[in-house]
Protein backbone atom coordinates (compact mmCIF):
# COMPACT_ATOMS: atom_id res chain seq x y z
CA UNK A 1 0.00 0.00 0.00
CA UNK A 2 2.91 2.60 1.26
CA UNK A 3 4.65 1.89 -1.81
CA UNK A 4 1.50 2.02 -4.43
CA UNK A 5 1.11 5.58 -2.72
CA UNK A 6 4.43 6.54 -3.33
CA UNK A 7 4.09 5.81 -6.66
CA UNK A 8 1.18 7.75 -7.20
CA UNK A 9 2.97 10.53 -5.48
CA UNK A 10 5.63 9.64 -8.38
CA UNK A 11 3.63 10.22 -10.95
CA UNK A 12 1.82 13.52 -10.26
CA UNK A 13 5.36 14.65 -9.84
CA UNK A 14 6.27 13.61 -13.74
CA UNK A 15 2.93 14.60 -14.63
CA UNK A 16 2.81 18.07 -14.38
CA UNK A 17 4.81 21.71 -14.98
CA UNK A 18 6.75 21.92 -11.63
CA UNK A 19 7.27 25.27 -9.81
CA UNK A 20 9.74 25.63 -7.21
CA UNK A 21 8.75 28.35 -4.68
CA UNK A 22 11.69 28.69 -1.75
CA UNK A 23 10.73 30.83 1.63
CA UNK A 24 12.52 33.25 2.71
CA UNK A 25 13.26 33.63 6.30
CA UNK A 26 11.21 33.25 9.14
CA UNK A 27 10.72 29.72 7.95
CA UNK A 28 7.77 27.79 9.68
CA UNK A 29 7.59 24.71 12.01
CA UNK A 30 5.79 21.93 10.64
CA UNK A 31 4.57 18.74 11.32
CA UNK A 32 2.91 15.91 9.31
CA UNK A 33 0.25 13.38 10.82
CA UNK A 34 1.24 10.80 8.48
CA UNK A 35 4.82 10.16 8.86
CA UNK A 36 5.04 11.57 12.44
CA UNK A 37 7.83 14.05 11.14
CA UNK A 38 8.54 17.42 12.34
CA UNK A 39 10.05 19.43 10.11
CA UNK A 40 11.42 23.21 8.98
CA UNK A 41 9.90 24.10 6.15
CA UNK A 42 11.83 26.58 3.65
CA UNK A 43 9.92 26.26 0.01
CA UNK A 44 7.52 24.41 -1.53
CA UNK A 45 7.26 22.84 -4.99
CA UNK A 46 3.67 23.51 -6.88
CA UNK A 47 2.69 20.99 -10.22
CA UNK A 48 0.55 22.05 -12.41
CA UNK A 49 -1.08 19.15 -13.92
CA UNK A 50 -3.81 19.62 -16.81
CA UNK A 51 -6.08 16.92 -16.59
CA UNK A 52 -9.30 16.60 -18.43
CA UNK A 53 -9.27 19.89 -19.50
CA UNK A 54 -9.04 20.98 -16.01
CA UNK A 55 -6.08 22.49 -14.12
CA UNK A 56 -5.24 20.87 -11.17
CA UNK A 57 -2.44 22.09 -8.70
CA UNK A 58 -0.49 20.16 -5.87
CA UNK A 59 1.51 21.08 -3.06
CA UNK A 60 4.40 19.30 -1.71
CA UNK A 61 6.71 21.02 0.74
CA UNK A 62 10.30 21.59 0.53
CA UNK A 63 11.55 20.43 4.51
CA UNK A 64 14.74 20.45 6.32
CA UNK A 65 13.78 17.35 9.03
CA UNK A 66 14.28 17.66 12.20
CA UNK A 67 15.20 14.02 13.19
CA UNK A 68 18.66 14.24 12.12
CA UNK A 69 19.48 10.16 11.84
CA UNK A 70 22.08 10.75 9.16
CA UNK A 71 24.90 8.28 10.88
CA UNK A 72 27.32 10.83 10.04
CA UNK A 73 25.22 13.50 12.24
CA UNK A 74 25.36 15.35 9.31
CA UNK A 75 22.21 18.05 7.95
CA UNK A 76 21.09 18.76 4.64
CA UNK A 77 20.74 22.44 4.78
CA UNK A 78 19.46 23.15 1.32
CA UNK A 79 16.26 20.85 2.18
CA UNK A 80 14.36 17.95 0.58
CA UNK A 81 11.13 18.11 -1.29
CA UNK A 82 8.78 15.79 0.50
CA UNK A 83 6.67 13.46 -1.05
CA UNK A 84 3.79 14.35 1.20
CA UNK A 85 1.53 16.65 0.28
CA UNK A 86 0.41 19.95 1.62
CA UNK A 87 -2.89 18.79 0.79
CA UNK A 88 -5.32 15.91 2.04
CA UNK A 89 -7.47 14.46 -0.60
CA UNK A 90 -8.79 16.08 -4.00
CA UNK A 91 -10.38 19.54 -3.82
CA UNK A 92 -9.68 19.49 0.21
CA UNK A 93 -8.14 22.59 2.15
CA UNK A 94 -7.01 20.16 5.07
CA UNK A 95 -3.37 20.14 5.48
CA UNK A 96 -1.55 16.73 5.86
CA UNK A 97 0.88 19.72 7.56
CA UNK A 98 0.22 21.47 11.24
CA UNK A 99 1.88 24.59 10.94
CA UNK A 100 3.47 24.58 14.61
CA UNK A 101 4.96 28.31 15.16
CA UNK A 102 7.43 31.04 13.00
CA UNK A 103 10.88 29.91 14.15
CA UNK A 104 12.55 32.86 15.01
CA UNK A 105 16.60 32.81 16.28
CA UNK A 106 15.60 32.36 19.85
CA UNK A 107 12.43 30.11 20.48
CA UNK A 108 10.92 30.15 23.45
CA UNK A 109 10.56 26.38 24.87
CA UNK A 110 6.79 27.24 25.24
CA UNK A 111 5.97 27.47 21.70
CA UNK A 112 7.48 24.12 21.02
CA UNK A 113 5.06 22.42 23.68
CA UNK A 114 2.15 21.64 20.83
CA UNK A 115 5.07 19.69 18.68
CA UNK A 116 6.56 18.01 21.67
CA UNK A 117 2.90 17.08 23.01
CA UNK A 118 1.57 15.25 19.70
CA UNK A 119 5.57 13.56 18.85
CA UNK A 120 5.70 11.92 21.93
CA UNK A 121 1.97 10.76 21.80
CA UNK A 122 2.08 9.32 18.62
CA UNK A 123 0.17 6.31 17.94
CA UNK A 124 0.62 6.21 21.63
CA UNK A 125 4.12 4.37 21.19
CA UNK A 126 5.06 6.87 24.11
CA UNK A 127 8.90 6.45 22.63
CA UNK A 128 9.25 9.55 20.84
CA UNK A 129 12.01 12.60 22.78
CA UNK A 130 11.85 15.55 23.15
CA UNK A 131 14.99 15.59 22.10
CA UNK A 132 14.85 14.84 18.83
CA UNK A 133 12.96 18.03 18.14
CA UNK A 134 15.35 20.51 19.86
CA UNK A 135 18.11 18.99 19.47
CA UNK A 136 17.28 19.06 15.38
CA UNK A 137 16.30 23.05 16.09
CA UNK A 138 19.71 23.65 17.75
CA UNK A 139 21.31 21.94 14.97
CA UNK A 140 20.09 24.11 12.46
CA UNK A 141 21.28 26.71 14.45
CA UNK A 142 18.51 27.86 16.49
CA UNK A 143 18.78 28.90 20.30
CA UNK A 144 16.09 27.39 22.76
CA UNK A 145 14.98 30.14 25.46
CA UNK A 146 14.28 28.55 28.95
CA UNK A 147 12.33 29.78 31.49
CA UNK A 148 13.98 32.35 34.19
CA UNK A 149 11.99 31.28 36.93
CA UNK A 150 13.67 29.21 40.38
CA UNK A 151 10.75 27.15 40.55
CA UNK A 152 9.37 25.53 36.88
CA UNK A 153 5.22 25.11 37.56
CA UNK A 154 4.22 21.96 35.24
CA UNK A 155 0.71 21.12 35.08
CA UNK A 156 0.28 17.26 35.20
CA UNK A 157 -2.33 15.43 33.90
CA UNK A 158 -3.53 11.34 34.32
CA UNK A 159 -4.58 8.87 32.48
CA UNK A 160 -7.73 6.78 33.72
CA UNK A 161 -5.59 4.72 36.15
CA UNK A 162 -3.99 7.21 37.27
CA UNK A 163 -0.11 5.88 36.39
CA UNK A 164 0.45 7.74 33.24
CA UNK A 165 0.86 11.27 33.57
CA UNK A 166 2.06 14.02 31.28
CA UNK A 167 2.50 17.73 31.03
CA UNK A 168 -1.24 19.24 29.81
CA UNK A 169 -2.73 22.47 29.48
CA UNK A 170 -4.54 23.12 32.58
CA UNK A 171 -8.47 22.62 32.92
CA UNK A 172 -10.93 26.35 32.68
CA UNK A 173 -13.11 24.48 35.20
CA UNK A 174 -9.66 23.20 37.42
CA UNK A 175 -7.64 24.80 40.31
CA UNK A 176 -4.60 25.54 38.32
CA UNK A 177 -3.66 29.08 37.32
CA UNK A 178 -2.99 28.89 33.56
CA UNK A 179 -0.40 32.29 34.17
CA UNK A 180 1.99 30.34 36.73
CA UNK A 181 2.01 27.32 34.70
CA UNK A 182 4.98 26.80 31.85
CA UNK A 183 4.63 24.62 29.07
CA UNK A 184 7.54 22.39 29.12
CA UNK A 185 7.18 18.51 27.85
CA UNK A 186 6.72 16.32 30.65
CA UNK A 187 6.12 12.77 30.49
CA UNK A 188 5.84 9.72 33.04
CA UNK A 189 5.17 6.41 31.62
CA UNK A 190 6.78 2.92 30.39
CA UNK A 191 7.39 1.30 33.52
CA UNK A 192 4.03 0.36 34.90
CA UNK A 193 3.43 1.84 37.82
CA UNK A 194 3.65 5.63 38.83
CA UNK A 195 6.70 4.98 40.95
CA UNK A 196 8.73 3.62 38.03
CA UNK A 197 6.94 6.28 35.79
CA UNK A 198 9.06 8.81 37.41
CA UNK A 199 12.16 7.83 35.91
CA UNK A 200 10.42 9.81 32.58
CA UNK A 201 9.96 13.11 34.72
CA UNK A 202 13.16 12.84 35.68
CA UNK A 203 15.31 11.82 32.15
CA UNK A 204 13.16 14.93 30.85
CA UNK A 205 14.52 16.91 33.85
CA UNK A 206 17.98 15.69 33.22
CA UNK A 207 17.83 16.38 29.65
CA UNK A 208 16.84 20.43 30.35
CA UNK A 209 19.19 20.75 32.74
CA UNK A 210 22.09 20.48 30.13
CA UNK A 211 20.27 22.92 28.12
CA UNK A 212 20.62 25.39 31.44
CA UNK A 213 23.88 24.50 31.95
CA UNK A 214 24.91 24.82 28.06
CA UNK A 215 23.43 28.17 28.57
CA UNK A 216 25.37 29.35 31.75
CA UNK A 217 21.89 29.47 33.51
CA UNK A 218 21.11 28.32 36.85
CA UNK A 219 19.39 25.15 37.44
CA UNK A 220 15.53 25.57 38.64
CA UNK A 221 13.43 23.66 41.12
CA UNK A 222 9.73 21.99 39.43
CA UNK A 223 6.62 21.83 40.98
CA UNK A 224 4.43 19.36 39.49
CA UNK A 225 0.63 20.57 39.94
CA UNK A 226 -2.83 18.81 38.78
CA UNK A 227 -6.41 20.42 37.76
CA UNK A 228 -7.30 17.10 38.02
CA UNK A 229 -9.75 16.22 40.91
CA UNK A 230 -9.03 14.56 43.65
CA UNK A 231 -5.30 13.37 42.49
CA UNK A 232 -4.26 15.06 45.64
CA UNK A 233 -1.99 12.23 47.00
CA UNK A 234 -0.57 11.24 43.68
CA UNK A 235 0.88 14.87 42.82
CA UNK A 236 2.66 14.82 46.70
CA UNK A 237 3.65 11.46 45.73
CA UNK A 238 5.27 12.56 42.21
CA UNK A 239 6.86 15.84 43.81
CA UNK A 240 8.66 14.05 46.44
CA UNK A 241 10.15 11.18 44.64
CA UNK A 242 10.89 13.41 41.34
CA UNK A 243 12.52 15.91 43.96
CA UNK A 244 14.87 13.06 45.40
CA UNK A 245 15.51 11.25 42.13
CA UNK A 246 16.65 14.35 40.60
CA UNK A 247 18.75 16.07 43.39
CA UNK A 248 20.72 12.71 43.17
CA UNK A 249 21.30 12.77 39.42
CA UNK A 250 21.75 16.38 40.05
CA UNK A 251 24.91 15.87 42.43
CA UNK A 252 26.95 13.60 39.57
CA UNK A 253 27.08 15.91 37.14
CA UNK A 254 27.32 19.33 39.36
CA UNK A 255 29.96 17.68 41.26
CA UNK A 256 31.69 17.07 37.77
CA UNK A 257 31.13 20.66 36.97
CA UNK A 258 33.03 21.82 40.18
CA UNK A 259 35.87 19.60 39.50
CA UNK A 260 36.37 20.82 36.51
Amino acid sequence: MERKKRQERLTSYQAGQQHIVMLCEPYSLIYNYETIQPAIQIGTLNIVINKDAEIEIESYPIIRPLILNDENGEINASGIISPYSMYIGEGSEMSAWRNICILTPRIYIEKLFLLLYEYSNAFNTLIQNPADIIDGLIAYGYQITLPKDKEIVINLEPDDSRVFWHTDYPNESGAVDPRTVTYMWFMASGGGSLGHNIDGLVENAVYYDGLFLDQGLTLPSYKFVTSEPNCESEIEYINKNFTAMLTHEREKYTASIKQG
